[in-house]
């Protein structure tokens, strides 16, 4: 296990949350509801027309007077002409039932996994004002999120001499996404805090061997820094232990960075 992981998994879960969040906003969407021949649709009547009445002209008074004759010829229409009836209503049209499902649409919801409440407890409900939101794994539901990492992790913890079983992680984000920092807490029962800390350092280092660490005080935390030039995503990682827990906040923002800090045991 390393820093990257450790980002991945707790990214990779806030951005399923993200997007189930943006879809449920646009709420259910009803579909008709069909059954036997199809629900019929009845076209609109069509509209009457009105003709505008033309503005008068006043003709001046000199015209001369033209007479006209006082016979005109009468014109007779023929009698037989056809008639035209139109129909009193326009056909309906059917939908056939099977072209869409009856009833609504509902957009699934999305819960937070959230197997360590106990670990999560010891992450600040929020930094700056805005609240975060918490969620933990444990053992082998952690270990399936880390794809080729996995390994990296058994190592770890084989070194501590100990056992899937005996580990979780607890994360604490911004799911609205307005707050560009992520918290997170890893532990390892019993294990020792010095060789915690210094077998995440060496994990991360094995992995990417171009991070630049150091040591620093940050928010009043005495830190390990690891700075990831080739990620612009993340930001750096800071990183300390206390106990037999590593906690880690990682931000563009070092201002984010110590206020995160400031607020964690």
């Amino acid at each position: 296990m390393n820093r990257r992981s450790l980002i991945s998994i707790g990214s990779g879960i806030t951005a399923a949350s993200l997007f189930i969040a943006a879809c449920s906003s646009t709420g259910a969407t009803s579909a008709p509801s069909g059954g036997g021949a199809g629900a019929s649709v009845a076209l609109p009547s069509l509209p009457s027309v009105s003709i505008p009445s033309l503005p008068s002209v006043a003709l001046p008074s000199n015209l001369p007077s033209i007479a006209l004759p006082s016979s005109l010829p009468s014109v007779e229409l023929p009698s037989n002409l056809p008639s035209i009836a139109l129909p009193s209503s326009l056909p309906s049209i059917a939908i056939p039932s099977n072209v869409l499902p009856s009833g609504s649409f509902a957009i699934p919801s999305f819960s937070f996994p959230s197997e360590d409440k106990d670990l999560e407890s010891k992450l600040p409900n929020q930094v700056n004002g805005v609240t975060l939101t918490k969620y933990s794994l444990k053992g082998d539901k952690f270990l399936s999120q880390g794809s080729g990492n996995s390994q990296d992790l058994i190592d770890l913890l084989t070194s501590l001499g100990k056992t899937p079983a005996d580990m979780s992680a607890a994360f604490a984000t911004d799911a609205a996404g307005g707050s560009d920092v992520q918290l997170g807490a890893f532990r390892v029962i019993g294990a020792d805090s010095g060789a915690l800390l210094n077998g995440f350092i060496a994990a991360t280092q094995k992995e990417s061997p171009q991070d630049k660490i150091t040591q620093a005080n940050v928010g009043g935390k005495n830190v390990t820094q690891i700075v990831d030039s080739s990620d612009t995503t993340s930001g750096n990682a800071y990183v300390y232990s206390n106990g037999d827990i590593l906690y880690f906040v990682t931000t563009k923002d070092p201002a984010l960075a110590a206020a995160a800090l400031s607020a964690m045991p």
